[in-house]
Parts: C-alpha cells; sequence; structure tokens
C-alpha cells in the first residue's frame, strides 16, 4: 500500500473519532442543560455521573450509519 494512502487513511480516523468525541460532548452537556431535574438528580449524587453520560446515546448514538436506497 502506498505510503500516501496509508496517511490518508490515518487522517481520515483521526478526523472521525474526534468528530464521534464531540458529538458525545454536545449530545451530554445537551441532555444535562435541557432536562434541569435530572442534572440536579447527578450534582446531588442520587445518579452517577457515569450513567448520566451514558444514558443520552440509548436514543441517539454519537455516530450512525446512513443507508441511501438507489432508485
Amino acid at each position: 500500500m502506498p505510503i500516501a494512502v496509508i496517511g490518508h487513511t490515518m487522517i481520515l480516523m483521526i478526523n472521525a473519532g474526534y468528530e464521534t468525541t464531540v458529538n458525545v460532548i454536545d449530545q451530554a452537556i445537551f441532555a444535562m442543560l435541557t432536562s434541569p431535574d435530572q442534572l440536579d438528580l447527578v450534582r446531588s449524587g442520587q445518579v452517577a455521573w457515569e450513567d448520566a453520560v451514558e444514558e443520552p446515546f440509548a436514543p441517539s448514538p454519537p455516530s450512525s450509519t446512513c443507508r441511501c436506497a438507489s432508485p
């Protein structure tokens, strides 16, 4: 495999990881800011931060695949 292809593949992988991480952080912050009652539960210690961070991804994962049907 040519070195240029390897380099481009590495850049693609780094960018993909970056985008997923940004989406994870964005979804967690949005969920907390739009649900102040849930944020209060986490701040008071009634709910663990680990659970609060994982919960927003159940309905909407940070990355997904797109299926496109051709006519």
